[in-house]
């Protein structure tokens, strides 16, 4: 069957159409002689819907639109359309009334409806916000052959809004950034069962008096749909509210004659909402803005914007994040904070705590309200969090019994594989089916409060971190990641960094096979950074090295982040585990250079391209980045990672670390 988008087609043919990537592009064919390329279409399956936009122009709309601005015939408009019946009519009773408007008889009983009458007229009575409204139901007709009016109101009655706290309450619970103005209280408690942000205006539809207009401008500065009945006053009014909320767009519910929104929930139910913003959505696309066609990025206006912005009189999108590593803070101004758009770059060997290093770096983040999107397949984000648990619990008290048979009080930690064993014991079964002998063992009292406070006290942290796993692809994580970031810009909390560990295990192949695909993941993260305003942080395991080389205290270099070129990050650090002689062997202590190789943004002039290392210590679940104070790391009753010096150690990439080991 031949589509809106076939006779466009055959138009667009003439001006050099082409398919690129996901869209269709062409000349301009309005402009005779055009040869920009700047006209794109992008068209859905059915033929019938999706959005174009000339980037050389002002043009934009839906496709319906262009078919009109190229004088072809629009295939769906009688097949799209959805007849309605025409609901002003006689009706016998409430239940009657409701089904008619795609409701049931309760929803209207609970917004409180009744049978009444009223000028010796059946009607329906209902209580607004300025008073008591009636709807007849005799569908009565006068001597002259007219319809009685419909609708009316106590005497003094002033128009008022109609759902519309609840319609706001709807948007902010689920996160959506608009309202829905309507036509009809039945519209409004229909639309709103089916959890439509939707209200209306009662005595019918025209502009809005001007104490309402403050009224709503008050309680609500979001995006405003106006989806109105399909009639010419429907139409007409539409036009009028749209002068009046700027912030707003029309919605054409493709309903028939008379149709409104209770018949567009009657034909959707439960997809009334998607199948609204699939609508308005595709009838409003988003004009894409070309900055270069005003002087906004000349070098003069440029440094206008950053004069206002350092005046305070413009908003600045790019927010400070600290270093979350205090001594790379600290020491000298190295490098103070994270900037968007940057990548860093964190590299070691396996079991030389990566993802603790990160971990540590995460939580002082959200210590400091900032907000973080966490990627990992190794952990589950329940093992994650449990980690962090076990990472920030307090040391407790616990009775060991002696040889003697005496107990002795004993300070300890909560331990990752004391909470697995817990979790076991509970988990004894599966199913209904039963294993055997229960298997683990149930915390003790005071191990179990340790858990539970610790937990309490995260729950006051006022930044998040949201975990993200393995998808199909690359960009499928970017979607999830985006609809998160989305999502927290409605609920007012910003993500400004992206953890990923790690990168040998992202998802994705490289088209071009002069790059490999760890690079080209890289490439694409970078490119989300950017897009995002999100800074990112990578680990990579390193190159296979001789276990002597290790033993001998080289340190990781800039070429040892495991097939990932150094110039692919902004800040690049590795850690160095020591070992120690023992006899004839070399043994791995609980020291490790935090070795800086890289930073290329904020570094200290005097360290250039790295050569500088802070000794650190590591005990089995955390590092910890707030000592100034040098402690031995078994002297810590908190068990906690501290750093072994309070100012950092320039040397050479291949000296040995041994001979720079604090005492």
């Amino acid at each position: 069957m031949k589509t809106t988008w076939d006779n466009i087609k055959s138009v667009l043919d003439n001006h050099g159409l082409h398919k690129s990537g996901g869209q269709w592009r062409s000349n301009n064919p309005t402009k005779p002689g055009s040869n920009s390329n700047a006209f794109s279409i992008k068209v859905d399956p059915d033929g019938e819907h999706g959005t174009f936009y000339n980037h050389a122009g002002d043009e934009q709309g839906n496709l319906w639109d262009l078919a009109k601005l190229l004088n072809v015939d629009i295939v769906g408009t009688s097949e799209k359309r959805h007849r309605v019946k025409d609901t002003k009519r006689k009706y016998t009773n409430l239940k009657d009334y409701a089904e008619a408007h795609g409701g049931q008889e309760q929803w209207f009983k609970d917004a409180g409806w009744e049978f009444s009458l009223y000028s010796e007229r059946p009607c329906f009575k209902y209580p607004t916000a300025t008073g008591i409204r009636y709807r007849f139901i005799d569908n009565k007709i006068d001597d002259d052959g007219k319809r009685l009016k419909t609708y009316t109101s106590t005497i003094g009655y002033k128009a008022c809004f109609y759902g519309l706290d609840k319609a706001i309450a709807i948007a902010k619970e689920n996160n959506h950034d608009f309202i829905v103005i309507c036509n009809g209280e039945s519209s409004t408690i229909v639309g709103q069962h089916f959890n439509i942000p939707v209200f209306c205006k009662t005595g019918g539809e025209n502009p809005l008096p001007e104490n309402l207009l403050e009224q709503l401008n008050d309680k609500w500065t979001g995006k405003i749909v106006i989806a109105l009945d399909n009639d010419t006053k429907g139409k007409g009014t539409a036009d009028k509210l749209k002068v009046q909320l700027p912030n707003s767009i029309i919605a054409d519910l493709m309903q028939g004659d008379h149709g409104d929104l209770a018949d567009h929930c009657k034909l959707h139910t439960t997809d009334s909402l998607n199948e609204l913003k699939r609508l308005f959505s595709e009838q409003n696309p988003v004009k894409v803005i070309n900055t270069h066609e005003t002087d906004e990025n000349i070098s003069k206006s440029v440094r206008a914007r950053l004069k206002a912005k350092m005046r305070g009189e413009a908003k600045v999108q790019t927010r400070y994040i600290p270093m979350p590593i205090i001594p790379l803070r600290k020491f000298g101004g190295i490098c103070e904070f994270l900037p968007t758009g940057k990548v860093t770059g964190i590299a070691g060997g396996s079991g030389t705590g990566k993802t603790q290093f990160l971990e540590t770096m995460v939580d002082e983040l959200n210590r400091q309200n900032f907000n973080v999107l966490f990627w990992g397949v190794e952990w589950s984000d329940e093992e994650m969090e449990l980690r962090r648990i076990i990472r920030n619990a307090d040391p407790f008290t616990r009775d060991v019994k002696q040889k003697d048979g005496s107990y002795k009080k004993i300070k300890t930690q909560l331990y990752y594989n004391q909470v697995q064993k817990h979790l076991a014991n509970l988990g004894d079964e599966e199913d209904g089916i039963a294993f055997g002998k229960r298997q683990g063992q149930l915390l003790s009292v005071g191990a179990e409060d340790v858990f539970y406070k610790c937990s309490d006290e995260l729950d006051l942290w006022p930044g998040e971190t949201e975990y993200f796993k393995m998808r199909d692809t690359l960009e499928d994580t970017f979607e999830d990641m985006r609809i998160a970031v989305e999502r927290g810009k409605l609920n007012n909390r910003q993500f400004r960094v992206v953890v990923f560990d790690y990168v040998q295990l992202l998802n994705v192949q490289s088209p071009d096979k002069a790059v490999n695909r760890y690079e080209y993941a890289v490439e694409k993260v970078k490119e989300f950074a950017i897009q995002q305003n999100i800074h990112v942080i990578f680990t990579s395991q390193v190159n296979q090295q001789p276990a002597t080389k290790i033993k001998q205290g080289k340190s990781l270099g800039l070429y040892d982040a495991h097939w990932i070129r150094p110039d692919k990050f902004n800040l690049f650090l590795t850690i160095n585990q020591v070992f120690e002689s023992k006899g004839d062997s070399k043994v791995g202590m609980p020291y490790y250079w935090l070795n800086i190789v890289k930073a290329s943004y904020y570094v200290k002039s005097t360290i250039g391209y790295g050569g500088m290392r802070i000794p650190i210590t590591m005990q089995p679940t955390r590092f910890t980045f707030e000592t100034s104070q040098a402690k031995a790391w078994t002297n810590d009753e908190k068990n906690r990672l501290l750093w072994q010096s309070e100012t950092p150690t320039y040397i050479d990439n291949n000296q040995s670390i041994l001979d720079n080991i604090p005492g």
